[in-house]
């Protein structure tokens, strides 16, 4: 089912629920999205605070009609207040990202207009699992609120969009904190009409990729195609059909991309002795001396060629592994368009992983073999860890931007775990109402 409201706003403002800072301690109520809390995590948020927003977000199996019991109750006794007027947000983020690099990033968060993949401007760039989103729905049924938004990009070259918010950014924020990774976080509420139209203006017709949420976006869609089912007289735009959105340009210069290396395990000893001998046919092989950090270093410098670095531990030197024809990735991803075939992650995953190791692409999204880290002391930790001469560490340059919006253009996605967009949006900054016209 597909919205029959394309020539309507794109982005627009909402009427939020939003904690009541003179009740609640802004920091000790946010927290990370659902998918990167651990057991651990959990507990330990829970314990920061009764209202702590990881009770809604992650319930206990089955136990979803709990959290939409608390979200009221919670809204019953003043600590959750709805926004009497519809507003847009600005959240700027100040951070030290894993390269140790200091960056600050602004977005605008909003209530997006939900269309189908094949019917709208919003595109995806990586699959997602049907299970988790069975979860994410009951949960959406019952607590009838978006609590997380989609992080997604857009393109806005001369960055009006930003330039529209600046005026009305002046004063202070209405919430402003750190979180336990250092990152701080200033969320401005922008409520003027005038700067609404701007924004609006600057948006229209844009392209927007999801960078992280799909599994929300997809969940909002089936969410509203089950409502406008269940009420097929209602009027005009309804609440379900939006969800919230954290929407970041392109051009923002604190809009960055992060490496995911791959290490596979349970490798066979004989396959490991031989991987070099392997890749020489279809790569030009340099040995690294000196530690993992020295081999990506070296990874950087491979310029437009499509690259990989190997790292095999166990007192052999790195390796920089360089495409000798490119016409490999042709071979190797033929159906795949050129976009694609420029993707270091992808390629590798055809010719390294598939190839080499024996993990075609289905097996890469099943298997216990491989581990994903984001850092490159981290895989080489993964490595030595294993037994000796039975682990190899992919190193990866990441995907950039244009990559990304390029494969979602050619209507791909990108292969697993390929793109890590930091930091992370926190949740419990604002909800996205579904039962209350905006």
């Amino acid at each position: 089912m597909t919205s029959a409201a394309h020539t309507g706003t794109l982005v627009r403002p909402f009427r939020a629920l939003h904690y009541d800072p003179r009740k609640v301690d802004p920091a000790s109520v946010v927290s990370p999205p659902y998918d990167v809390i651990s057991p651990e995590m959990r507990a330990d948020l829970a314990a920061q605070s009764p209202y702590n927003v990881v009770r809604l977000i992650l319930p206990g199996p089955g136990q979803e009609g709990d959290a939409g019991a608390l979200l009221q109750r919670w809204r019953d006794e003043g600590i959750v207040v709805a926004e009497p007027r519809a507003c847009l947000y600005w959240l700027e983020q100040r951070f030290t990202g894993p390269d140790g690099v200091e960056r600050e990033r602004g977005g605008i968060i909003g209530a997006l207009r939900l269309t189908s993949y094949d019917d709208g401007p919003v595109r995806p760039h990586e699959r997602t699992m049907e299970g988790p989103k069975a979860g994410r729905l009951a949960l959406l049924r019952a607590v009838r609120a978006n609590l997380s938004p989609v992080f997604a990009v857009y393109d806005d070259p001369a960055q009006r969009a930003a330039a529209a918010v600046a005026p009305h950014r002046a004063g202070p924020p209405v919430l402003d904190l750190r979180d336990g990774d250092g990152t701080r976080h200033r969320l401005w509420r922008i409520c003027e009409a005038e700067a609404h139209a701007a924004i609006g203006e600057a948006m229209a017709g844009a392209a927007i990729t999801i960078a992280d949420g799909h599994h929300r976006y997809e969940t909002a869609l089936a969410y509203r195609d089950e409502r406008r089912a269940a009420d097929p007289g209602a009027d005009g735009d309804q609440p379900y059909d939006f969800a919230p959105v954290y929407l970041v340009s392109m051009t923002d210069p604190g809009l960055h991309l992060f490496p995911t290396h791959r290490v596979v395990t349970r490798v066979e000893e004989d396959d490991w002795i031989a991987l070099p001998d392997r890749l020489t046919a279809l790569w030009r092989l340099e040995d690294v001396p000196g530690d993992v950090d020295a081999l990506y270093g070296r990874l950087a410098t491979a310029g437009d060629e499509t690259a990989v670095a190997i790292w095999r531990g166990a007192g052999t030197p790195g390796m920089l592994a360089r495409l000798r024809d490119p016409d490999a990735a042709g071979r190797a991803l033929p159906n795949a368009s050129d976009a694609m075939r420029g993707v270091d992650v992808a390629v590798a995953g055809a010719l390294v992983l598939g190839d080499l190791l024996g993990l075609d692409p289905d097996a890469v999204a099943t298997t216990d073999r491989i581990r994903y880290r984001r850092r490159a002391d981290g895989a080489a930790q993964v490595v030595a860890a294993e037994p000796p001469r039975t682990a190899v560490a992919l190193l990866l340059r990441a995907p950039t931007l244009q990559d990304v919006a390029a494969v979602a253009q050619a209507g791909e996605t990108m292969p697993q775990k390929s793109t890590f967009f930091y930091p992370k949006i926190l949740d419990g900054m604002v909800f996205h109402r579904l039962d209350e016209t905006a």
